[in-house]
């Protein structure tokens, strides 16, 4: 079985692989492949992030930054579950890593790359493989970042066809974009009605036009619905015709980003948000969605990036009900509403 997770900076898609492998019986040997290359003290603190959240799980660490097929020598022979974390890294490590030349054949590289992944699908293994959205933000790049953009977006497409399952994480909200995986506790589309996958997604789309009075129910309701897309697509707009009368925390992306420049935590921030949300129940909160595109190179833009994906996702776990507008158009990705 191979499952590809993407999603945006701290979109919550690495935490969703490990609790998918969580579920697979734990005799089966855990290997997690890491592509992260630890050459800077900031590479070095998010892979420390990543290795206490997974210290009681099992895994088994091969250090992997280029060259993925050795990787399995690593590993023990017959049945097993491969985590690699992640590609976004491999593509960057194998373009401009330290211990590759850099090369002006993309093109080279991607089949390089898919070519030692293909080593890694096997029928006795369980191949998770997580990468980052970068293609959503409508930036133009310098001629060589868009090289990387194409080989990983390449690359991801050659992994999303070999896939049984893709899913795609949006504030810690698994979506299924192809297959269909266990569901985990947080999915809740359409959770209940409907027999099938497709129409379970069905009514939950038809929700918002077919039940609209659940979403106009009176001041004091104590649902915090979270509202989320990425800019300019019309999300207060939707709030005001689907949640009228509740009241609304707006461009919350924008808070975040002040608070941070004040010198205020995560921390500090998730308690402002939270006591709006105690003494205004019932309250909306819409929030762009930041996480896609290439990493920053400014250091305070990434942590932003990283803070405010984080604190949607605590967000959409408290949330009654989550929304992603998209041209305007609403799709449940959350809603214990009965």
């Amino acid at each position: 079985m191979v499952e590809l997770i993407i999603g945006g900076s701290s979109s919550g898609k690495s935490e969703y692989a490990e609790k998918q492998i969580l579920a697979l019986p734990v005799r089966i040997p855990r290997y997690y492949v890491a592509a992260m290359a630890a050459d800077d003290p900031e590479s070095r603190a998010r892979i420390r992030k990543h290795q206490l959240r997974r210290q009681n799980m099992n895994f088994i660490t091969v250090e992997q930054p280029v060259d993925i097929e050795n990787s399995l020598r690593q590993m023990c022979h017959g049945r097993k579950i491969i985590l690699l974390e992640c590609l976004t890294n491999l593509v960057a490590n194998e373009m401009f890593g330290r211990l590759n030349p850099q090369t002006s054949d993309p093109a080279g590289i991607a089949e390089k790359i898919c070519n030692g992944l293909s080593r890694l699908i096997s029928p006795e293994t369980d191949l998770f493989a997580v990468t980052d959205n970068v293609f959503e933000d409508g930036m133009n790049y310098d001629e060589m970042t868009e090289h990387y953009r194409a080989v990983l977006g390449k690359v991801s497409r050659w992994m999303a066809a070999k896939a049984d399952i893709v899913t795609e994480a949006a504030a810690g909200i698994p979506i299924q974009v192809k297959g269909k995986s266990v569901d985990s506790p947080e999915r809740r589309i359409g959770e209940a009605v409907g027999n099938t996958e497709q129409e379970k997604r069905e009514a939950a789309d038809s929700l918002i036009q077919e039940k609209g009075s659940l979403r106009r129910c009176p001041i004091g309701v104590n649902h915090m619905i979270l509202i989320i897309g990425g800019s300019y697509q019309g999300k207060t707009e939707y709030a005001g015709s689907h949640y009228a009368g509740r009241p609304q925390l707006v461009h919350l992306e924008q808070q975040v980003r002040k608070e941070l420049q004040q010198g205020k935590t995560k921390e500090d921030i998730l308690t402002c948000i939270f006591a709006y949300i105690d003494q205004n129940p019932g309250c909306v909160v819409i929030c762009d969605e930041a996480g896609s595109g290439i990493v920053p190179l400014d250091v305070f833009e990434r942590k932003y990036r990283d803070v405010l994906g984080e604190i949607l996702m605590k967000l959409a776990a408290l949330a009654e009900e989550v929304i992603r507008v998209i041209c305007g158009i609403g799709q449940v990705l959350k809603t214990n509403i009965e």
